[in-house]
């Protein structure tokens, strides 16, 4: 298959996008006694966003951490997952539609 430049590129920065979130992850789990911890999880969050402000890996991140610290309101909790959903069911027409065009493409 060949991809256009800004496929790569999409591509490409939701797989750094997903890094940052590993990362905060373990800033989160097993490096949260680090020093400067809590910090580095929140610019490892924020760069994921900057990355891909789009993957819904990034806003469940987002709302993970804040349950975390408990520095969260519910509504706007509610808005995250919401458009984190948003996103994922979004994604999962398209690859249902890009799916099925390649099926009759193949067989038409």
């Amino acid at each position: 298959m060949l991809w256009s430049d800004d496929a790569k590129r999409k591509e490409l920065s939701l797989e750094l996008s997903n890094a940052y979130c590993a990362c905060a992850e373990l800033f989160m789990t097993d490096l949260c006694d680090e020093d400067a911890a809590e910090q580095s999880c929140k610019s490892s969050i924020a760069r994921a966003e900057e990355a891909s402000p789009v993957n819904p890996e990034a806003k469940q991140t987002k709302a993970r951490f804040l349950i975390v610290k408990e520095q969260f309101n519910v509504s706007c909790l509610a808005r995250l997952l919401i458009r984190t959903q948003a996103i994922k069911e979004t994604d999962f027409m398209i690859e249902r539609m890009f799916q099925r065009n390649c099926q009759d493409w193949l067989h038409g």
